[in-house]
């Protein structure tokens, strides 16, 4: 899956994350049509909601890897959209689990580069668990 998002789109994501004067709603919108530009590209076998779901992380780890300056926004911008459209699908993820994403969440934002912690490994640590889960 991480290698069918092609680059063309990870940087059209980038340019517009990048421009600052559009709002958090405006950067959610384009990041749900980045999502379902992929989503028709590629039908899984997954669930649509897990399959939105990684594809969101994926695409926030390539435009973070693409433009590391985004991390905190493509982050932010990715966690205010699995809040709005995803809630329940990662709520029913974590409800027995001890880490939930939100917490996990918190903690790299009070600590982004806490121990050497980039934002690739962020986003493989927290595909894992998604993975897993």
């Amino acid at each position: 899956m991480d290698r069918s998002i092609p680059p063309d789109l990870v940087n059209h994501l980038a340019l517009q994350l990048r421009n600052t004067s559009r709002s958090e709603e405006d950067r959610r919108r384009d990041l749900a049509s980045a999502l379902e530009q992929l989503l028709q590209a590629h039908p899984t076998d997954m669930d649509k909601e897990k399959t939105m779901l990684v594809l969101a992380l994926l695409l926030a780890k390539k435009v973070a890897n693409h433009t590391p300056s985004l991390l905190r926004d493509v982050f932010r911008t990715t966690v205010n959209f699995i809040n709005q459209n995803l809630r329940a699908y990662v709520r029913s993820l974590t409800r027995n689990k001890e880490v939930s994403l939100r917490r996990f969440l918190d903690n790299f934002y009070r600590h982004p580069r806490k121990r050497g912690t980039s934002g690739e490994d962020v986003c493989s640590s927290l595909y894992g668990q998604l993975i897993r889960g």
